[in-house]
């Protein structure tokens, strides 16, 4: 399986802001949805998107070939690797049974989503995951185990390195490793995902451009109007029993960062706006890694519990003050001044790294 904090790192890596929120504004929430999805920069986003249009089949087929190539580059590094079906993705389901992401039903079924993750680390019939190259690596002495997740990763950081690395998450100068740094999972996602290109959010060629995007969503919360109703919507969810929320992101960032440790990670703080990952724990020791202990189902429970009873507030708070729309009209005027100095550049990204549909599910 991936370490915690590559896997972190990869999530930091590949996040791209394009929503400010993650509920909507009435209860069937299609004006609001309609809104969001067509934002002033969707239009680029849309030609970025080699996966749009994909079914769970398609990405179930992705995911197959994925393994594949790992476990020849396995192979190929001297190690045994059978494919898995489960690869540790985040899944936010729900449209299968017509409950939309993003609606107050959703809110009601799913949370944020987060304990979708928990329900579903055993397989449909559920039985606990077994992986399957777990009698592999038991048989393997300390350092071949080492050798076997730098193989499979890449390189872990150094502790200077990994300072270093949250320090330029903090001033936005993070930069991605290449997928030559990432080991077999690295070569996978290139030459299954990225279809054998480099992808745009990780160019050195875009990290300006990316870096002023991601001060775009600063201004959003930074905006008069949004941090007026803001106060409201953090007073509203306050009365409901949830304190210490200043921030519309400070909520679901709770229950992730809950289900991060509840599943053991223990490497991935999530903090800011749009869940960017802004640090790491150092509480495992840096030449062990164990296997953490899944949680029970009671666990599980009391965490979709309280999942729920947040979003679902979220939701009525948001809705009360209208938070969403403000947000977005605020969003819309930045996307709008962003494209009108920024034209030449994302044009540029677009003609280089723009989808070609005729390959989009080869």
């Amino acid at each position: 399986m991936k370490h915690p904090l590559l896997a972190a790192a990869a999530v930091a890596a590949s996040a791209v802001l394009v929503l400010s929120g993650c509920t909507g504004s009435d209860d069937s929430n299609e004006s609001y949805m309609e809104r969001a999805q067509n934002s002033p920069l969707s239009k680029y986003w849309e030609q970025l998107n080699t996966f749009s249009g994909f079914e769970d089949a398609d990405f179930d087929a992705l995911n197959v070939k994925s393994e594949e190539v790992v476990a020849e580059c396995m192979k190929d590094e001297g190690f045994d690797y059978k494919p898995t079906s489960n690869n540790g993705s985040i899944t936010f389901g729900g449209d299968e049974d017509g409950v939309e992401y993003g609606t107050r039903k959703y809110a009601e079924t799913y949370g944020y989503g987060a304990s979708q993750n928990l329900e579903m680390m055993g397989d449909s019939s559920g039985e606990d995951y077994v992986d399957p190259n777990q009698d592999y690596l038991d048989g393997l002495s300390d350092s071949e185990r080492d050798a076997y997740y730098e193989a499979l990763n890449g390189k872990m950081p150094t502790e200077e390195e990994q300072a270093e690395m949250e320090a330029a998450m903090e001033d936005g100068s993070y930069i991605s490793p290449s997928w030559e740094e990432q080991g077999c999972y690295g070569l996978a996602q290139h030459e299954v995902y990225n279809q054998g290109n480099d992808d745009p959010w990780s160019d050195p060629a875009n990290q300006d451009l990316m870096n002023s995007m991601s001060a775009l969503y600063e201004k959003t919360n930074s905006d008069k109007r949004v941090k007026e109703v803001t106060k409201e919507w953090s007073s509203c969810m306050a009365d409901a029993g949830h304190s210490d929320l200043k921030e519309r992101s400070d909520a679901s960032n709770e229950i992730w960062n809950a289900l991060n440790e509840l599943q053991g990670g223990g490497g991935m703080i999530v903090d800011g706006e749009g869940g960017a990952v802004t640090s790491f724990s150092t509480e495992e020791p840096a030449d062990e890694y164990e296997e953490p202990t899944p949680p029970t189902e009671k666990e599980i429970s009391d965490f979709k519990k309280k999942e729920i009873a947040m979003a679902v507030d979220d939701f009525d708070c948001a809705k009360k003050f209208d938070l969403d729309n403000i947000m977005l009209d605020v969003q819309f005027e930045l996307e709008e001044a962003f494209i009108a100095e920024h034209k030449t550049e994302l044009d540029a990204m677009v003609a280089k790294y723009g989808k070609d549909d005729s390959k989009s599910k080869k």
